[in-house]
């Protein structure tokens, strides 16, 4: 919560009493009506073609209406989605023998497993996996818990759904572009290899 208060440019107010209880205020900058009513407008028209894409994307999240509003915005650009909720269930996915190009998982969740520790496991599992989480919090803490190598991008909460599918798009054709370039380098190897073993020609010069 505080993490998307001061990224949306408001403050909290908190006033607590013992015997009482706690009052949290939130504060946000008021939209102006006009604009505001333009740019969801503008949002509204925007092509979203570009960020079609074809591919399974495993989305973890504890909280279930934010999971069926990513689910539906995927699969309404042409994504497979498959979704758990919470770290225990996804691993049980991610074990199993389902092909998934990229995980999007949320970082704060309960159950033992957040989003830091659950990348760390999925890499292991599916190194050729694109991972993407999705944080309130930025900065040095993402920095300390993320697994080095692991995370191919992190998304900051509040995130527009269109960034969100642009972000999962990249990360998966990025993804297969590498294996492609790597397929590629040990075929050439293969390749070379089997030139260099080639037997050397007799030559016999008949009279």
């Amino acid at each position: 919560v505080y993490g998307f208060v001061k990224r949306s440019h408001g403050e909290i107010r908190v006033y607590s009493e013992v015997g009482h209880g706690t009052t949290m205020r939130i504060y946000l900058p008021r939209a102006l009506g006009i604009r505001a009513q333009q740019k969801t407008e503008e949002i509204v028209d925007e092509p979203r073609a570009e960020t079609r894409g074809l591919g399974t994307v495993l989305v973890v999240d504890d909280e279930t209406m934010l999971l069926d509003v990513i689910s539906l915005a995927l699969e309404d650009i042409g994504y497979d989605v498959l979704t758990a909720q919470g770290g225990a269930e996804a691993l049980k996915i991610l074990e199993s023998e389902r092909a998934i190009d990229l995980m999007l998982s949320d970082v704060i969740m309960p159950g033992g497993i957040d989003g830091f520790m659950l990348a760390g496991k999925a890499a292991k599992h599916r190194p050729d996996m694109a991972i993407i989480l999705a944080s309130g919090f930025t900065g040095k803490l993402a920095e300390n818990k993320l697994p080095e190598n692991a995370v191919d991008r992190l998304l900051a909460k509040p995130y527009d759904i269109a960034d969100m599918e642009k972000a999962v798009r990249e990360c998966i054709d990025r993804r297969k572009t590498a294996r492609g370039v790597a397929a590629a380098d040990i075929g050439d190897r293969e390749s070379g290899n089997r030139r260099n073993t080639v037997a050397p020609l007799a030559t016999a010069l008949i009279d």
